[in-house]
C-alpha cells in the first residue's frame, strides 16, 4: 500500500489492515454481485474480456459523476493525492448509503 494511503487512513481512523489492495481471481468476479471499478480503462477492460459480467460493473463515480477520480498512485504531489483520497473517501460513503437504501 502507498504510504500516502496508510497516512490518510490513520487520519481518518480506518484499520489499513482492511483495505489491502489485491489481484481479482475469476471466482471472485463470478461471486461479486458488484464489481466497482476506479478507473475508465480498467472498465473498458472488463466491458471487453468479461462480456457475460458486465452488469456487474459501475465505475466509482456512478454515484456522482461531478467526482473524477486520477489514478493516485501516479500522483505525485501529496496535496492532490490526499484531495483525491478525500473524494475516494465521499464516493464510497455514497455507495454505502445507496447499498442501504437498496435493502
Amino acid at each position: 500500500m502507498d504510504p500516502r494511503s496508510m497516512k490518510y487512513l490513520e487520519l481518518k481512523n480506518i484499520n489499513s489492515t482492511q483495505h489491502q489492495p489485491t489481484k481479482i481471481d475469476m471466482q471472485t468476479i463470478e461471486n461479486a454481485s458488484l464489481l466497482i471499478i476506479f478507473d475508465y480503462e480498467i472498465f473498458e477492460y472488463f466491458r471487453s474480456n468479461y462480456k457475460k459480467y458486465t452488469n456487474k460493473l459501475k465505475l466509482i463515480n456512478y454515484v456522482d459523476k461531478s467526482i473524477k477520480i486520477p489514478d493516485p498512485y501516479i500522483l505525485k504531489d501529496d496535496k492532490e493525492y490526499l484531495e483525491t483520497m478525500e473524494n475516494i473517501n465521499i464516493l464510497v460513503n455514497s455507495w454505502a448509503k445507496q447499498k442501504d437504501l437498496d435493502k
